[in-house]
């Protein structure tokens, strides 16, 4: 009987481990088919998002990279066999990229989906998260699209960065232009400063009529030169002034013919000492135009200055005025226009140079320069003068040796009743009284040869002066005595003019202190803030004493 029951129990366990041997069969071949599937499924995942340039991956609950696909990702080749963490893959822990991967996962991992744009390996990519949930619906992980953004956030940036380099650019621009208006302003102090004093007293020892005239002529040689000197700077000021737009005008009716022959007065000794023949034609019915006295006066007396400069001795020069007709014009709107014509029997101008005449820095040929002087800078001048007022400007030469003609249009405007006045109107006489009862001025000027001269010069002339070399001494010789006039310099090594004009006028008293700035710098700017602080005139040094003892008085008046 027990042989019956073990070769039952024998014939059961070969059942039994027949029955296993199939069943582990069937399992091992169910799950290669499996594996299979599922590696025909990523293969296929693969070859697909290899196609666009997106990522896609997948990660379990502690957001280790379960797969990953896609050409867009640049960690798409990452090893995921051994389940990395996400932040390993996407920059490290401490990485920007890889904190703000995690953060976005961890939002997946509540059920929410979460957005963000990740920059990784120099590329931009828009990421988009799902809570991957199993088949009760619990979420076991994430999934996770990527798709390269790069082209289009720099299509978008683009403009952005064109205007941020733009105002860049701009601001740069305007930082050298601020640095060149600042080094011409220093420039033009420090030309100017040492030119008052040796203005100052060849101009005074002109006058003496104890000197022999050969001596006084030496004199007025320099006074000229000195003033010519003056002049030059003046020119770059004004170029300055004209490439940035602030030319300012101060526009009344002015008689163009009173300014010519202001003009013409001024330059009347050049002329008579190179025996020029001046020929006024001044015909004219309508000579009134809507202007700057001052800038229109600089406009002609600048083309007869060229004029005499370019004519040899004993040639001529013409001046001619004359109402426009349309066929005789340089411009298209002829009605009520004046022509002024300046015409030279001087050397010319080739016609090469014509076109290029009125550039700046322009004089035609190296030998004009080597010959003649000057920087070439009246012409530019006189065009932007002429074109600010509305009219044009042209030349006209039939070549070397055969003279030129220098033509100036502008519109007309009825006669004012009350002319609008001249630029530097004739002054007094320098020995004239200034008053019966002496003017108190109080003179501040810290260069010392400029202080001494002027005190002494204008205590020649009946002011009673007092001299301080800073604004310190300045205040105390206020303290100690009220004056009635403060004529001063702007940079003074303690302060400035402007601060000292405030403090006295701060002061009170009556009649209220009145002042005359006078200086170096001469920019638009600096004549501005001279008359927010109190100023009443603005005088740029070299100042000739004539033009100082006129300005005086007419401040004195006020």
């Amino acid at each position: 009987e027990w042989r019956g029951q073990l070769g039952w129990a024998s014939t059961i366990w070969g059942s039994s481990f027949l029955l296993v041997a199939l069943l582990t069969g069937a399992l091992n071949a169910a799950r290669r088919r499996a594996e299979q599937l599922l590696a025909e499924r990523d293969l296929r995942m693969r070859l697909v998002s290899d196609q666009i340039p997106a990522g896609l991956w997948s990660t379990d609950r502690q957001l280790r990279l379960t797969s990953m696909f896609g050409a867009g990702l640049p960690m798409v080749n990452a090893d995921t066999s051994g389940k990395p963490e996400l932040s390993e893959v996407f920059g490290g822990a401490e990485h920007p990229s890889g904190q703000i991967a995690q953060a976005a996962h961890r939002r997946a991992l509540t059920g929410r989906p979460a957005s963000y744009e990740l920059e990784l390996g120099g590329r931009v990519y828009q990421s988009h998260l799902e809570p991957l949930h199993d088949a009760q619906g619990n979420v076991i992980g994430v999934v996770g699209v990527a798709l390269d953004i790069t082209a289009r956030k720099r299509a978008e940036d683009r403009p952005r960065l064109a205007w941020n380099q733009a105002q860049y650019a701009r601001q740069q621009a305007e930082a050298a232009s601020q640095a060149k208006d600042r080094f011409l302003a220093m420039l033009s102090h420090e030309l100017r400063t040492p030119l008052t004093p040796a203005l100052l007293a060849a101009a005074d020892l002109e006058q003496r009529h104890d000197l022999p005239p050969s001596i006084r002529q030496d004199l007025e040689l320099i006074r000229r030169n000195i003033e010519l000197e003056a002049v030059l700077i003046d020119d770059l000021l004004d170029l300055t002034r004209v490439s940035r737009g602030k030319l300012e005008l101060s526009l009344r009716p002015v008689d163009l013919h009173a300014v010519i022959d202001r003009a013409v007065s001024i330059c009347r000794p050049d002329i008579q000492q190179k025996q020029i023949e001046l020929r006024l034609e001044l015909t004219a019915q309508q000579h009134y135009a809507m202007g700057d006295a001052a800038r229109l006066q600089q406009v002609v007396w600048n083309l007869l200055k060229n004029a005499v400069k370019f004519t040899p001795a004993q040639g001529w020069i013409a001046v001619r005025t004359h109402n426009i007709v349309d066929s005789d014009t340089l411009w298209k709107n002829a009605s009520a226009c004046i022509a002024i014509e300046v015409s030279d029997s001087g050397i010319g101008i080739e016609p090469d140079v014509l076109p290029r005449i009125f550039q700046a820095f322009e004089q035609g040929q190296p030998w004009i320069t080597r010959n003649f002087g000057g920087l070439g800078l009246g012409l530019a001048i006189c065009r932007a003068l002429v074109e600010a007022h509305g009219g044009v400007i042209g030349a006209f030469s039939e070549g070397h040796g055969r003279g030129a003609t220098f033509r100036v249009e502008l519109s007309t405007t009825p006669a004012a009743s009350e002319p609008a006045p001249l630029a530097t109107q004739p002054p007094p006489p320098a020995g004239a009284s200034p008053a019966a009862r002496p003017l108190k001025i109080l003179l501040v000027e810290d260069h010392p040869d400029t202080r001494h001269l002027m005190g002494r010069l204008l205590g020649t002339l009946g002011y009673d002066i007092r001299t301080a070399g800073s604004m310190a001494a300045a205040l105390r010789q206020a303290e100690a005595e009220p004056v009635e006039l403060l004529v001063s310099d702007l940079a003074l090594p303690d302060g400035s003019g402007l601060e000292l004009m405030r403090r006295l006028r701060a002061r009170g008293g009556k009649p209220a202190i009145k002042g005359i700035a006078l200086s170096g710098y001469a920019m638009q700017e600096d004549i501005r803030r001279c008359r927010e602080a109190g100023f009443a005139r603005h005088l740029t040094k070299p100042v000739n004493l004539r033009v100082l003892q006129e300005t005086i008085q007419q401040v004195a008046a006020m």
